[in-house]
């Protein structure tokens, strides 16, 4: 079984740094493997409040990663966060765009040879 989180963040609602810190660290009491996806607001149809700040969205993303191994940013095209990264050495290791580039050794990373728990490149 995979699964992943997501979470909405809108700014005055969910995006202080405790509950983010409180989010990240139960999940990561289940996996700290578990990708947790926080994505930025945009005011549509009846709901008119301001669209989340991209800054406040990386700085949630940062309290996240103390206690995550992988989280990223959406909503926030081009951001360094829309590829998966090696949390021990950094290492490009899932690039996403137009197309998908796996850079995978047998479930590892190339470059350190961290063992990664991502199931759907598995080989």
């Amino acid at each position: 079984c995979h699964v992943e989180v997501t979470t909405l963040l809108i700014e005055g609602q969910n995006t202080g740094e405790d509950e983010m810190q409180e989010l990240s660290a139960f999940l990561a009491g289940l996996n700290p493997q578990l990708p947790l996806h926080l994505s930025r607001y945009y005011p549509a149809r009846q709901w008119r409040q301001p669209a989340t700040p991209p800054e406040l969205i990386q700085r949630l993303a940062e309290v996240a990663r103390q206690n995550l191994d992988f989280v990223y940013t959406g909503n926030l095209p081009g951001s360094y966060e829309a590829g998966t990264h090696c949390p021990d050495c950094g290492q490009l290791l899932i690039q996403r765009g137009s197309a998908t580039h796996v850079f995978l050794t047998k479930g590892r990373c190339p470059r350190c040879n961290y063992p990664l728990d991502i199931p759907a490149y598995e080989e």
